[in-house]
């Protein structure tokens, strides 16, 4: 495989892979959205960081100092090294220009020998990879550039609804419909695209849409000195304690300075052992806010508006309803939460009274005697001044929400609590949801594993965020279950 100078983070990283650079190096190189270009860029201290382990280090090393000598040669000297070269627009579209709205209306699929033989052989033999989903997305993205870089909803919809309809092997088996989760890692992978390019490297037909905000992720990041990393961390104190001046959106600046410090406060976080959460409050306050902490989060996971996830959780929520009214003839606890549905109707809030009752459904579906130890969600009718003294007593060190008062009435509350105490408040259930896994994703707690069921089936399912933590049996046989319906 050669190496591209002007390929994506995602293409890097197949081109590492196939280098044969460990997973950990190249995962860490991913998270941290190195394309090929800024790989070239890479300096001892930076090797240091991405590879902990000596021979890992050297490894890469070599690889780096074999792509830069390529670089340095004539074009027509060069033999390991390629670029990207775009496909032609077909001329019935090339005349309306890149900017025709309905181009996505006439777009072909690539047949199956455009793809590497590595994809063809995972399409005919059924078995789909992270490695063959990453190909498949950058021939589609190779396509899709062709028209333009800032593909909207429609047009993502329209692609992978025609990709699978073509490769219908392709198609999600535990999603709301058989393309979400290509729909959102393709959106994902033109993000990721989007944030190596310069403004210059840009046509003038690619600007993104004038209402569309452009997002600042900081001064490369990797580029940041420790100096100016310091001085963001104060400038961050100063604005939450409500010194320094406070010209302009106070907010704006916040989400620079947030931006500068990603990095090494993630790496931080992520260090062992790990910084207790008043530590990390103690540095970066603003984590404690609900709007900072969902921007870390998004861009942590790569979401777009958690809007999309709320809007999962109804799918899946109806689902496990329909599934419910099902297992209540032979499971008595299922039956009496379902028979207090239509009390909700009266309440001030009927959502949050029915989505409580779905998660509680959701708990038994899953953990038949409920979770031996370990809880996602805890019921207390404590007053304001015993809560605390309450939930010191709980002794769960990994988040999870707390209801007090009658859900879906006027008094009650949803809260998030991590290390015995409370770090924010949420307006709904819906959005405590959101909340409790942007806390366990921006400050990297593991899931206990006696509760991980649930929270697996909330990211993989409702979040739509992938990865290869193992599927307990328990979510795997309730999925079978739901898909039948």
């Amino acid at each position: 495989m050669e190496f591209v100078v002007d390929g994506s983070a995602d293409f890097l990283a197949e081109y590492l892979t196939s280098e044969g650079i460990h997973e950990d190096v190249v995962t860490k190189i991913v998270d941290n959205r190195i394309t090929c270009s800024l790989f070239l860029d890479l300096r001892k201290e930076d090797l240091k960081v991405l590879a902990t382990v000596i021979g890992d280090r050297i490894a890469l090393r070599k690889i780096l100092e074999k792509a830069r000598k390529c670089k340095e040669q004539p074009a027509s000297q060069q033999g390991s090294v390629a670029t990207v070269v775009q496909p032609v627009r077909p001329q019935t579209l090339q005349a309306n220009s890149a900017s025709s709205s309905d181009w996505h209306n006439t777009f072909a699929i690539p047949d199956l020998n455009r793809f590497s033989p590595h994809i063809q052989s995972a399409i005919n033999n059924g078995i789909i990879t992270g490695r063959a989903k990453r190909e498949i997305y950058q021939v589609l993205r190779t396509y899709i550039t062709a028209f333009t870089l800032y593909p909207t909803p429609e047009q993502y919809t329209t692609i992978c609804r025609n990709l699978i309809e073509k490769y219908q092997i392709l198609g999600d088996t535990d999603g709301p419909s058989k393309y979400t989760t290509w729909k959102m890692g393709l959106r994902n992978s033109f993000k990721n695209i989007r944030r190596g390019l310069k403004n210059n490297q840009l046509a003038d037909d690619d600007e993104p849409p004038p209402k569309r905000r452009r997002v600042y992720y900081g001064d490369n990041e990797e580029n940041v000195t420790q100096e100016e990393h310091d001085r963001a961390v104060k400038k961050l104190k100063d604005a939450f304690n409500g010194q320094g001046k406070k010209k302009g959106n106070q907010f704006s600046k916040v989400k620079r300075w947030m931006d500068i410090t990603r990095q090494r406060r993630n790496q931080w976080i992520q260090e062992d052992p790990s910084p207790t959460l008043s530590e990390i409050f103690n540095e970066f306050p603003h984590l404690r806010t609900i709007r900072c902490l969902r921007r870390e989060f998004k861009v942590l996971a790569s979401l777009d508006d958690v809007s999309a996830v709320i809007e999962n959780w109804i799918d899946w929520g109806q689902k496990i309803m329909k599934f419910a009214e099902i297992e209540s003839t032979t499971r008595p606890v299922i039956k009496k939460l379902i028979r207090s549905l239509p009390e909700c109707e009266d309440l001030f809030n009927p959502d949050d009274a029915k989505d409580m009752i779905c998660m509680e459904i959701l708990l038994k579906l899953i953990y038949l005697r409920g979770p031996k130890k370990g809880f996602l969600l805890y019921f207390t009718e404590s007053t304001e001044t015993d809560i605390d003294q309450e939930i010191l007593e709980l002794d769960q060190s990994e988040p999870f929400i707390l209801v007090t008062g009658k859900p879906g009435t006027e008094t009650s509350q949803f809260f998030i609590c991590c290390e015995s105490e409370i770090i924010l408040e949420s307006k709904s259930l819906r959005n405590a949801i959101v909340d409790l896994m942007s806390s366990y994703y921006v400050f990297d707690i593991s899931y206990p594993k006696l509760i991980s069921g649930i929270l697996i089936f909330l990211q993989h399912h409702v979040f739509c965020l992938a990865d290869e933590q193992a599927v307990p049996p328990a979510v795997k046989t309730l999925l079978a279950n739901l898909q039948k319906l």
